[in-house]
């Protein structure tokens, strides 16, 4: 669950996509040891068909991945296709 948006970093336009993910939604379905747990296995991921994690942050409210962008939609849209 949560929101993804694509970001371009101004200096060099590189492009991305961060998730927003809300606290209270994870605390309240109990998931934070496996948000806790993906994030730090993805964070060491390099293979050639799995998107990079680039970085993590927060604010009071929220936790943000930063994600290697991929066009062509979701994953799950594309299974639905075929």
């Amino acid at each position: 669950f949560g929101a993804v948006w694509l970001a371009k970093e101004k200096k060099s336009n590189y492009i991305a996509a961060i998730k927003c993910i809300r606290k209270s939604q994870l605390v309240e379905s109990g998931l934070e040891g496996q948000l806790r747990r993906e994030v730090e296995i993805q964070g060491h991921l390099r293979h050639r068909n799995i998107l990079r994690m680039l970085g993590i942050f927060s604010d009071s409210a929220h936790i943000y991945l930063i994600l290697e962008y991929a066009s062509g939609g979701s994953v799950a849209a594309l299974l639905k296709e075929k």
